[in-house]
């Protein structure tokens, strides 16, 4: 693979936000906790589980509102199905609500196809429609809130690592020797497609990290964007939905029983 002919990326870390450029594209990191104030299109703050609900039903996404130097001061809740009502939380809908660039739950998944770090094994989503629920996170290793998933993401992968039915696949941008750097750090348990471009182009990922669930129809039924404290609960409830398992599989977490902070 001749790397000297391939776009490189630059980055920059300015105010605590991080941008990468590539082709005049910027793309952001960015992430929500506990600590962070999350409002309705009415400018009521609402509560983290109405926040939880909202986004594990795929309609809805959140954006960051920033002030006048930049940085940002709490985001806002918006729907991006029209068609859903929601009674007790007012979204205002827009079709910029979503910082993944327009995926949306029901949508027919991009294509892809990628070799893992080891340039032998080929993950290839046609293979996979019908036979396995694809669990993507697209990551860069310079990514905060990427890097602060890593181990939620890990527990995750190891729930489910022995069924046959779901695969988990980690595209990104780096060239494999940034992952392999990264790796010695931050072990990831996924199957990382290094220098994934047709991944990251086919699925507009530009707002890191990047979450997305497909199930075995080929359709995507979970998509977010941007750190999400608790995402591996969330991405957990999913799975188990499209797996049909209703019964405990117990904590998460298991050297601790609770959630990771």
């Amino acid at each position: 693979m001749i790397k000297h002919l391939l776009p490189f990326i630059l980055f920059a870390v300015l105010s605590g936000k991080l941008h990468a450029q590539k082709q005049n594209v910027t793309r952001t990191a960015y992430s929500v906790d506990e600590n962070s104030i999350i409002k309705d299109s009415t400018g009521r703050q609402i509560t983290k589980i109405e926040f939880y609900e909202a986004v594990v039903s795929g309609n809805y996404q959140f954006k960051p509102v920033k002030d006048k130097h930049g940085n940002i001061v709490e985001y806002l809740l918006v729907r991006c199905d029209k068609k859903d009502n929601n009674t007790k939380i007012n979204f205002q809908s827009s079709t910029l609500c979503a910082p993944n660039n327009g995926l949306y739950v029901g949508q027919l998944a991009p294509d892809f196809s990628g070799k893992d770090m080891s340039d032998t094994t080929t993950y290839d989503l046609n293979y996979y429609k019908g036979r396995k629920i694809v669990v993507l996170c697209f990551w860069f290793a310079s990514c905060p809130p990427c890097i602060k998933e890593v181990p939620k993401l890990n527990d995750l992968q190891k729930r489910y690592k022995d069924r046959a039915d779901v695969v988990f696949i980690a595209p990104t941008f780096e060239f494999a020797e940034n992952v392999d750097s990264f790796l010695i750090a931050h072990p990831f348990n996924y199957a990382i497609l290094p220098e994934a471009y047709e991944a990251i182009k086919n699925y507009r990922a530009m707002s890191y990290p990047l979450n997305i669930i497909i199930g075995f129809d080929g359709r995507i039924a979970y998509v977010s964007a941007g750190g999400l404290d608790g995402i591996e609960y969330l991405l957990d409830r999913k799975i188990k939905d499209l797996l049909g398992i209703t019964k405990d599989l117990g904590p998460l977490h298991p050297e601790s029983g609770t959630k990771r902070d």
